[in-house]
């Protein structure tokens, strides 16, 4: 029974990720579709609007409700002989932890939309055309910024030629480290 509702509820936040995903992506355009149907002015072009994608939390409270309801009589439909008493204390975890899923629905998003740029990448390094450098944009940076000339090291004028370890001057050592 532990394992079930763990998985049900792990199931529920990555569902709710998924959604608020989809409903970014395409459910703008069937929200304004429904909108239409319902509204006597059409939603205003400016307006960026999905089921869940900027709505108010009690709005995407009652689409994690609908969504986790949906879902328990699914799953009480398809078991031959359903736990009633696990279906209701899933129902009311399912809300909160789809609302979690919404709330990651952002970053989820926000990698979904950089994955093209990611595939390419790794398409560029497989065929051999690119390194890491050019894919990461360092070899750009390094050739668009040149190299200073490295300064000479001067000697302290107290020490004699034959000690190599004390022939370094510290402060030029400090300068040559921060680049100054």
């Amino acid at each position: 029974m532990t394992s079930y509702l763990v998985f049900w509820i792990v199931m529920f936040l990555i569902l709710g990720a998924f959604w608020y995903v989809v409903d970014r992506k395409y459910g703008q355009g069937v929200y304004r579709f429904w909108y239409r149907l319902t509204h006597e002015k059409p939603l205003p072009e400016s307006v960026q609007r999905g089921f869940v994608y900027n709505r108010k939390t009690r709005h995407k409270a009652l689409m994690a409700t609908l969504l986790s309801t949906a879902q328990s009589i699914v799953a009480v439909m398809s078991v031959a002989e359903p736990n009633l008493l696990v279906e209701l204390i899933l129902w009311i975890v399912e809300v909160p932890v789809t609302l979690l899923g919404f709330a990651i629905g952002p970053w989820v998003f926000g990698i979904w939309r950089r994955k093209d740029e990611v595939f390419d990448a790794i398409d560029d390094l497989e065929s051999g055309d690119k390194t890491i450098g050019d894919v990461f944009g360092k070899a750009e940076k390094a050739k668009a910024k040149p190299q200073p000339p490295a300064k000479k090291l001067t000697a302290s004028p107290e020490k004699k030629d034959g000690d190599d370890d004390d022939d370094i001057d510290p402060r030029e050592m400090i300068r040559r480290y921060t680049k100054r």
